[in-house]
């Protein structure tokens, strides 16, 4: 609660930054012993409000103050006894803040993991506590009296775990686990010949290593060496193989040699799906040096995994892009693979940073090495990497050089005309299927859409009634996930649907027919990344597979020049011709662009809205660099905005961009998204 009284001696005063919208900072006081033990970035209890609702905030600035009356509120309690944020996390986020053009209160707290601001969360959380037994020494000499069979086998195997172990706390739930009697075992207590107690565990996972070692082949032991002399040299690395599985080995190579070091390492992926393909690997081989950050761990289990990682407890840490921002101490090397995902840019929440250009500044400021892992780069990183800001280094792919001779272009709108065409299918198509299915084979359907799915699974179910067929979305729950991939490994799924995920799903062993099917939609999508997004899409299924299988490319544009790069396999020359084209026309990787979107329920606000930002902004841009405003199809209004490399133009254009911004009547929302991707 608020007081006001005559003070004679001066005040400690905490500036201190609170989860809510509001961008500005609070200023409370605190006692002077309290002054002493708070640290910049340590987290506070306080009140806010009317009605004092206790509230956790970040301290990032300490002051003293001789008044004569005192107006704040006095802070409930201190959380941390050290920072949970470094200095180099708040200069991370002053950057993030800045380049996205977002208050840094808001910065912080969508960046920093929410569990650490809940008040229910840290005043629920309780240290985990089990129970454990062990041996009465006073009633030893009576141990070989009980008679009984069942409390006779708990007393032998507590021995044996004594005297092989040299454990003498015995967990009371391994025993039970392990079949042997609960009730003999109260028994047993209740008559003092073992002594129960509680002891305070941790949540985390404990994870023996299984020495399973990392044998590289010949050619990979020539691209690591490749790749460790330019990790020497070079902080930055692209690092081209045909599939993740190639790539793997080359990290795990690289990662043993840093944690000799005593360094750790970030490795980022794009899903969770994804990562489970790595994560049992890296643990037989790494044991409790590494762990994972997982969202659907428990908050009990996350506070405790943080703190862990903040006491520098682990090598090794995986996450996906919400892990870039977690405090690694002595963080030497952070690995992205499948660096082009679209999933690694924040596309949802109002802060929209990219996790590759983050990590990039991150590396910087840590004085660490990045490497960017991909089988099909985005096109900036291609481009950086002729420019010689990355190092690149490759595979020597044969597969690259090779033709794609199982690659089929099927030209739907001639199939139609030659009632070719079953629904959304060519005869040639649901064929092959046929064949693989006859054969015990699965079957995978791409299509871009999600939407469609269903229509092309009740196709595919009337054609093939006895077999199986599946949809896999993006959207699922992950335990229905895992129950449908577990499904297509074990060969019960035959045919799978799916729209993306394609990273998480392949390769698939029996799998031997792919069909893709409306590219067309793929390649015309009203972006300048359709071209891009679809060779890598199409392309990652052919690297990842890594199987004998056919591909049949569905589309009514068969001449398009990415299918000739796709059949050639020409993976540079389509790299180098989109580079002329986003020259021609002033795209990225030449350009910036900033996309300011205006959404409110009543559409003309915001198209009102829209008009006078653009006329405001034609005071600093050409119109030719201005695209919009337009409408979207869910009648949200937005513009495009094209900016020139010089970076000093750019941060000033950025605080222009935010004073026309305040200065409008904000009847819609205003979002901002630096570097869009669609």
């Amino acid at each position: 609660m608020s007081i006001n009284y005559k003070i004679e001696e001066k005040i400690y005063l905490l500036d201190i930054i609170l989860p809510i919208p509001l961008d500005k900072k609070f200023t409370f006081y605190c006692s002077q012993n309290d002054y002493k033990k708070i640290k910049i970035g340590c987290r506070v209890k306080v009140p806010f409000g009317k009605k004092n609702k206790k509230k956790i905030g970040i301290v990032f600035k300490k002051n003293t103050l001789n008044v004569q009356e005192n107006v704040y509120k006095k802070i409930i309690s201190i959380i941390d006894s050290t920072p949970i944020i470094s200095n180099k996390q708040f200069q991370i986020l002053k950057w993030v803040s800045n380049y996205y053009m977002s208050s840094f209160s808001k910065t912080l707290y969508q960046l920093i993991p929410n569990f650490l601001f809940k008040i229910k969360i840290h005043e629920n959380y309780k240290p985990k506590v089990e129970n454990f037994i062990k041996l009465n020494r006073e009633k030893k000499k009576y141990l070989k009296k009980i008679k009984f069979k069942k409390q006779k086998e708990i007393i032998d195997e507590i021995i044996r775990i004594n005297n092989k172990t040299k454990n003498y706390n015995i967990n009371t739930r391994k025993l039970i686990d392990n079949n042997f009697s609960k009730n003999s075992l109260n028994t047993l207590i209740k008559n003092d010949y073992l002594i129960k107690y509680q002891k305070k565990t941790s949540r985390l996972s404990k994870i023996k290593t299984i020495n399973k070692k990392n044998i590289l082949n010949k050619e990979e032991k020539l691209v690591f060496k490749k790749l460790y002399k330019n990790y020497k040299k070079n902080n930055k690395i692209l690092f081209e193989g045909s599939s993740f599985l190639e790539r793997k080995k080359i990290y795990t190579e690289l990662i043993l040699k840093e944690i000799l070091n005593g360094n750790r390492i970030l490795f980022i992926i794009p899903d969770i799906l994804f990562k489970m393909r790595i994560i049992k690997e890296f643990q037989n081989i790494f044991g409790n040096k590494i762990t994972i950050l997982d969202p659907n761990h428990s908050n009990n289990y996350k506070i405790e995994n943080y703190n862990s990682i903040l006491s520098g407890n682990y090598n090794i840490i995986i996450g996906t892009k919400t892990s870039i921002f977690y405090p690694i101490k002595n963080l030497s090397l952070i690995i992205i693979d499948n660096e082009e995902n679209i999933i690694l840019k924040e596309n949802r929440k109002k802060l929209r940073y990219n996790t590759r250009d983050v990590a990039l500044i991150i590396s910087k400021i840590n004085e660490s090495k990045i490497i960017l892992g991909s089988s099909n780069p985005s096109l900036e990183t291609y481009y950086n990497s002729r420019k010689r800001i990355f190092s690149l280094v490759s595979f020597n792919n044969s597969n690259r050089i090779k033709k794609n001779n199982h690659i089929t272009i099927v030209n739907t709108l001639e199939k139609k005309i030659k009632n070719k065409m079953n629904g959304s299918f060519s005869n040639l198509l649901l064929n092959n299927i046929s064949k693989s299915l006859n054969k015990n084979k699965q079957v995978l359907i791409y299509n871009h859409s999600k939407f469609k799915l269903d229509g092309l699974n009740n196709e595919l179910n009337k054609i093939f009634k006895n077999k199986k067929t599946d949809i896999i979305t993006n959207d699922l729950k992950q335990n229905i996930l895992n129950k449908k991939i577990n499904d297509i490994k074990e060969n019960k799924t035959n045919i799978i649907l799916i729209n993306q995920l394609i990273k998480s799903i392949l390769p698939i062993k029996n799998l031997e027919t792919i069909g893709i099917l409306n590219t067309e939609k793929m390649i015309s999508f009203p972006n300048f990344r359709s071209m891009e997004k679809t060779f890598q899409t199409i392309n990652l299924i052919i690297n990842e597979a890594k199987i004998k299988f056919k591909l049949y490319i569905q589309t009514i544009d068969p001449n398009n020049n990415i299918f000739i790069y796709l059949k050639k396999n020409q993976f540079n020359s389509f790299y180098k011709n989109e580079l002329i084209e986003r020259k021609k026309f002033y795209y990225p990787p030449y350009t910036r662009l900033i996309k300011i979107n205006f959404k409110y329920l009543n559409n003309n606000n915001a198209i009102n809205e829209a008009k006078i930002f653009y006329n405001k902004i034609l005071e600093l841009l050409d119109n030719k660099n201005i695209l919009g405003p337009k409408i979207k199809e869910n009648e949200d209004v937005y513009l495009v905005l094209k900016i020139g490399l010089n970076k000093h133009d750019i941060s000033k254009l950025k605080k222009n961009i935010i004073k026309i911004i305040n200065k409008l009547n904000n009847k819609s929302t205003i979002s901002i998204d630096v570097d869009p991707i669609n």
